[in-house]
């Protein structure tokens, strides 16, 4: 999953990608001073949370997760990466 920051006629986006149902893999968490700096720039009116493509997020991928939690410390490593 890649979440892409953009600005367009002052409006932010942060859009989900991960085609083609924008399908959560991992646990995606943001870095809260990057969405901060982000959210916080001058002139910015509004925040749109958007799917890449025609799909929002189809949510998360159940087996995927359900295979990477039989190892709790691998799991644990790539949910504190974020």
């Amino acid at each position: 999953m890649q979440i892409n920051y953009s600005i367009q006629d002052e409006i932010g986006i942060i859009e989900l990608d991960n085609p083609p149902y924008n399908q959560l893999t991992t646990p995606v968490f943001l870095d809260q001073n990057e969405l901060n700096e982000f959210i916080n720039k001058e002139k910015l009116k509004g925040v749109i949370v958007k799917g890449a493509g025609r799909n929002f997020c189809s949510g998360a991928d159940h087996t995927s997760i359900k295979d990477q939690i039989k190892n709790p410390e691998d799991f644990k490593k790539s949910w504190n990466q974020g």
